[in-house]
């Protein structure tokens, strides 16, 4: 059960809630923001310029659009169980598909010589180069070279074969054309191309490799067909002479054996005949260099077609690599080993069938005294008979001849009908909708996100590495320091007709300042003042004489006391040979009378009333070891109701200035938005407390308020809030 404890009221507080911390481990977005608007013009330059930079080499890379066609090739199916089957190699095929013949086809196809992705030099000139080839000191009077259309040639075919990709499928007979290209249709048309000048190449190579050997079979069966009509013309005449029509059964037996005989002389004749043939073109292919020739050995064979590979090896190394490539000399050096042992090889052949045409020499003898023999014996039975048996024999033998070239006639001519090889194709090459790789718009906005990066991370860096007071908040850790405003700088208006005081919200800055001097002094104007700048003098000139003016206008006077060297004075002195501050402190130290009369020929009225100025004066003022010669300076404005203000120039490059801060009542150190560095108003205000340890006061002057309001400072937003004006 809820019951209300006696007391226990909540403790109300009027005080401002602490402001949220943020720790280091957040992320202040609002930073990172206004770091990039503070930064926008340097983060926009660098970011242009890296763009530009990067954009020739943008431009410089070609779009790149891939195609390619898939087929499979497959062995011709032969209806004929006669004929032998064809072997396919997809290794050749695959050769013959990057040969030379094949490219050159394409390259005239296309035109490819003349376009500039495969011959740099067809490139016409841009409209940047044609501008500066025109000018006067760069133009060549000189005609231009021709280039060399070998060299061309070249060129062109390399960067063809460059583009080129042709293989086969692993464990399969599916082959690959790929082509890359800077125009998708042309990527799309090569490989099309390829895989029909391959196909209509080997079907003309084909029909032109049979016709040849049909050409020679017809040759051999007329002169065939001419024996044929001779055997029978012969055995028609014997029948006719001898009226023997058929043969007899008294002489059979030794017409059998005359006949057996017979055909083994045939057989061995036919032999003879066929080998001394095989022998003499064997011969002739030797002397010829090792040519083909019809029936030989499957070594010669195997032998030929190894060479025909080297070749076609040979022939792509020198049309890739030249002349000179030391692995076209080594191929060079195959082909001559593997000619030199086909010309053994047929050596080796002839040989063999001389020795065998020596055998058959003599199984002939010997079959020929047997019949000799046997046809003695049949002579004496039936002369004729026999006559006629061997002339039927002859005709049978050149009709089988002639019937066994005819059969491979028609086998060779039904080849001729069917192509080479089957191609497939299973995918042709399409124009490529999305090219390969990044395309130029991609590259260049990579190219401009990674220039925004580095403009990023150098504005960044610039910041970080930024030393110079934004804000008084920035000196809020020295000690003894008592910021007491900041003061914008005068408006463009203003500051072209040199009048500030047309600012209005300069002047309202500069009263909050002189309200946060007094504050700072118990309510009161400080008897005395010593104004010093920390790093430079130029915008301490414009403060001190607006303070002057408004401390005036109060009613109180003010004396100003130039101590500034003249690179540091500004309009608010003006310099006077033998006269102002240089005059009273080189003099010696005389009695207060002779004093007070010295500064009043010293002192000079200003444009402002009420503001009385003691000039430095010309020369090199001496160096204060004491507040001795100062003191009597505020004793003489004091009796005359006036508020000394020493100009001081920065503590750090003058001691003097510190035996003045010592006299004052108050010191104001003046520091400069943008331009005075944190470190040195840190160093100034350790060597003004060794002189007296009271509060130094600071403000802070011509601040940017469209800067200013872009920091995350608390005073920033003194700047950005836009109250509108009132009169009072």
């Amino acid at each position: 059960m809820n019951r209300i404890v006696q007391d226990s009221r909540a403790r109300l507080s009027l005080e401002a809630p602490e402001a949220p911390r943020i720790r280091e481990a957040d992320i202040d977005m609002t930073g990172i923001f206004r770091l990039i608007r503070r930064r926008i013009w340097f983060i926009s330059a660098v970011t242009l310029v890296l763009t530009i930079l990067a954009l020739p080499f943008v431009l410089a890379s070609a779009p790149k659009y891939q195609a390619r066609a898939q087929f499979i090739l497959q062995q011709v199916m032969v209806a004929d169980p006669r004929a032998d089957e064809p072997v396919l190699d997809i290794n050749n095929e695959v050769e013959r598909l990057r040969s030379r013949a094949i490219a050159d086809q394409v390259i005239a196809r296309f035109n490819l010589q003349d376009h500039p992705g495969f011959n740099p030099a067809a490139d016409e000139k841009g409209p940047i180069r044609a501008i500066i080839d025109s000018l006067p000191f760069v133009a060549d009077d000189a005609p231009p070279e021709e280039p060399d259309s070998e060299e061309t040639a070249a060129r062109v075919l390399a960067s063809f074969n460059g583009r080129l990709s042709v293989w086969r499928r692993v464990e399969s007979q599916m082959v690959e054309v790929l082509f890359t290209a800077p125009d998708p249709k042309l990527a799309a048309a090569v490989p099309n191309s390829i895989v029909e000048i391959y196909r209509t190449d080997r079907e003309a190579g084909h029909k032109q490799r049979i016709a040849d050997v049909l050409a020679s079979l017809n040759q051999q069966i007329e002169a065939q067909r001419e024996v044929v009509e001779r055997r029978v013309a012969t055995l028609e005449r014997f029948q006719g002479q001898s009226g023997v029509v058929s043969v007899g059964r008294g002489a059979e037996l030794l017409s059998a054996n005359v006949s057996r005989l017979s055909e083994q002389i045939s057989e061995i004749r036919a032999a003879q005949l066929e080998l001394s043939g095989r022998a003499a073109a064997a011969e002739m292919a030797l002397s010829a260099g090792g040519t083909a020739v019809t029936d030989e050995s499957e070594a010669l064979t195997e032998m030929r077609q190894l060479l025909q590979a080297r070749k076609r090896e040979l022939t792509r190394m020198q049309a890739s690599y030249g002349e000179a490539f030391g692995g076209v000399r080594v191929e060079q050096a195959r082909i001559e080993e593997l000619e030199t042992a086909i010309r053994d090889e047929l050596t080796t052949w002839i040989e063999t069938m001389t020795i065998q045409l020596q055998q058959l020499s003599d199984r002939e003898a010997t079959l020929l005294k047997t019949l000799s023999d046997s046809e003695d014996a049949l002579a004496r039975t039936s002369m004729a008979e026999l006559t006629l048996v061997d002339l039927l024999r002859r005709a049978d033998e050149q009709r089988a001849v002639l019937d066994s070239l005819e059969d491979r006639h028609r086998l060779l001519a039904a080849r001729l009908l069917q192509p080479p090889v089957d191609v497939e194709i299973l995918a042709p090459a399409t124009e490529p909708i999305w090219q390969e790789g990044r395309s130029r718009k991609v590259t260049l906005a990579i190219a401009a996100v990674a220039a925004l990066i580095v403009a990023l991370t150098l504005a960044g860096i610039l910041e970080v590495m930024d030393p110079t007071v934004r804000s008084l908040e920035q000196l809020s850790d020295v000690p003894g320091l008592t910021p007491v405003g900041s003061l914008p700088r005068p408006k463009l208006r203003a500051r072209l007709h040199n009048r500030p005081q047309a600012d209005p919200g300069l002047m309202d800055a500069l009263r909050g300042s002189v309200v946060s001097i007094k504050a700072a002094n118990d309510g009161l104007i400080p008897d005395s003042l010593a104004i010093i700048a920390t790093e430079n003098a130029d915008s301490m000139d414009r403060f001190a004489g607006l303070l002057a003016a408004d401390i005036s206008a109060e009613g109180h006077g003010v004396l100003l006391i130039d101590t500034r060297p003249a690179r540091n004075r500004g309009k608010t002195a003006t310099v006077r040979p033998d006269s102002g501050l240089v005059r009273y402190l080189r003099g010696p130290q005389r009695s207060e009378p002779a004093t007070t009369a010295l500064l009043d020929s010293l002192v000079i009225q200003t444009s402002h009333e009420g503001v009385l100025l003691l000039p430095r004066g010309a020369g090199r003022l001496p160096t204060l070891h004491d507040d001795s010669r100062i003191a009597p300076l505020i004793d003489y404005a004091a009796a005359r109701g006036l508020t000394p203000i020493f100009l001081c120039p920065p503590v750090l490059s003058n001691a003097s200035v510190i035996q003045i801060a010592a006299a004052v009542e108050s010191v104001l150190l003046v520091v400069t938005w943008g331009s005075t560095r944190g470190a040195l108003v840190r160093l100034a205000v350790e060597r003004l407390r060794t002189a007296r340890n009271v509060a130094v006061l600071a403000v802070l002057t011509n601040v940017n308020p469209g800067r200013q309001k872009l920091y995350s400072f608390r005073d920033s937003a003194t700047f950005s809030a836009k109250v509108p004006g009132e009169n009072w």
